[in-house]
C-alpha cells in the first residue's frame, strides 16, 4: 500500500527500530520519521542541504545518516537535533551499519571503505582495502563477521571485525 511520505525529494535510504519507528533519508538534507508504521511522516531538520544516502538508528534515541564529501550526522535525541561527526575523508559516504551502540563501520566512494568506529562515532578510524570502487552497502552479522557490497559486483567479507578483507 502507497503511503505519501511529505516529500518530493528522492529518498535514498529508509530504517525501521520496530514495527512503528522508522526513518528514513535522502537528497537535499531530506530525514523523515515516523511513529506509526509509515502511516504519517514528519520531516526532522538535519541542518543541511547536502545529500543523504544511508540511515541507521540503534534504538529509538541514537542514530546515524550518512553522506556527501564525508558526512555523518548523529543524533542523540530520535533525530530532533543532529551532530556532525569528524570522519576526515571528502568522499561520499553511502552505507553505514552498527554492532551495537558503540560499534559501527561506513562506507562509501572511491573504496571508503571501514570507516570503523568502537566509540558511537565519535572517533572513525579508516581501514585500508584493496580497490577504487565505489562501495555502496554494509552489513555486519556479528562483531566479528561482515560483508561490504559494491561496484562491478564486488562482495568484500571480513572475519575479524572490519580488520581485513577478502573478495
Amino acid at each position: 500500500m502507497f503511503k505519501p511520505s511529505g516529500t518530493t525529494n528522492q529518498l535514498r535510504s529508509v530504517y525501521f527500530i520496530d514495527g512503528n519507528n522508522g526513518y528514513a533519508a535522502g537528497l537535499s538534507g531530506t530525514i523523515l520519521k515516523t511513529i506509526n508504521g509509515g502511516d504519517n511522516w514528519t520531516t526532522l531538520n538535519s541542518g543541511t542541504q547536502n545529500n543523504l544516502y544511508s540511515v541507521y538508528f540503534n534504538d529509538k534515541s541514537s542514530g546515524y545518516v550518512t553522506g556527501l564529501n564525508g558526512m555523518i550526522l548523529h543524533t542523540e535525541n530520535g533525530g530532533a537535533t543532529w551532530a556532525a561527526q569528524d570522519t576526515w575523508t571528502g568522499n561520499n559516504i553511502y552505507s553505514i551499519f552498527f554492532v551495537n551502540g558503540t560499534r559501527g563501520c561506513a562506507v562509501g566512494a572511491q573504496g571508503t571503505i571501514l570507516k570503523k568506529t568502537a566509540s558511537g562515532g565519535t572517533k572513525w578510524i579508516t581501514m585500508p582495502v584493496s580497490t577504487t570502487d565505489d562501495l555502496t552497502s554494509v552489513f555486519f552479522y556479528n562483531a566479528n563477521t561482515g560483508y561490504v557490497a559494491g561496484d562491478a559486483g564486488l562482495i568484500l567479507k571480513t572475519t575479524n571485525g572490519g580488520g581485513s578483507g577478502s573478495k
